[in-house]
């Protein structure tokens, strides 16, 4: 299965701190939508770290490694060569045949993706049956709300059917049935 979601790191950029260190732009291009996410290379090793321990096997490629005598923010080559390593880092687990380390936690925390513990056709189902209640927050993400607005719209077509069933009924019985069809 391809995976919907394309995952670059095109740019970089340092930050406007006092001890500067470099940011890594993550671009998340999804069916609906694309963002940038920075991360730092520490949020990097930090992941690698937490989907080993949540998987229990380390993903198909690991980050690059900590350079502890020389900083990025000095030095444009090794500022580009960790950027070519944690775009291949992080396209290796999108790309893996083994899902495993995409269906994790930590994989979606750090891409904020929406969380997996429930299957799109339940929340799905959720915000038809229990709309503006509270607790019910509203669809962020893209895949459940096209799957709502499908589902609206089967449910209005078969009201309607029903609904001309009932004007075309010849029999208060059969009228009772087709109204009963409508609210269902």
């Amino acid at each position: 299965m391809a995976p919907t979601l394309e995952i670059s790191i095109p740019t970089t950029q340092t930050s406007n701190t006092t001890k500067p260190y470099t940011l890594y732009n993550i671009s998340l291009r999804l069916p609906l939508r694309t963002y940038v996410l920075p991360k730092r290379y520490s949020d990097f090793l930090t992941l690698h770290s937490t989907l080993t321990s949540q998987t229990g096997l380390a993903p198909p490629v690991s980050p690059p490694v900590k350079s502890w005598f020389t900083r990025t923010v000095n030095n444009a080559q090794l500022t580009e060569q960790r950027r070519a390593a944690l775009e291949a880092y992080l396209g290796a687990i999108n790309t893996a045949e083994d899902g495993r380390w995409r269906s994790c936690s930590a994989w979606r925390a750090f891409l904020n993706l929406p969380s997996s513990n429930s299957t799109s056709s339940n929340a799905a189902h959720s915000a038809l049956t229990t709309p503006g209640q509270a607790g019910n927050a509203p669809i962020a993400d893209p895949a459940v709300w096209l799957d709502v607005h499908r589902e609206l719209k089967t449910q209005l077509h078969d009201a309607r059917l029903y609904l001309t069933r009932r004007d075309q009924a010849t029999s208060a019985a059969a009228q009772h049935e087709a109204s009963a069809g409508a609210k269902t």
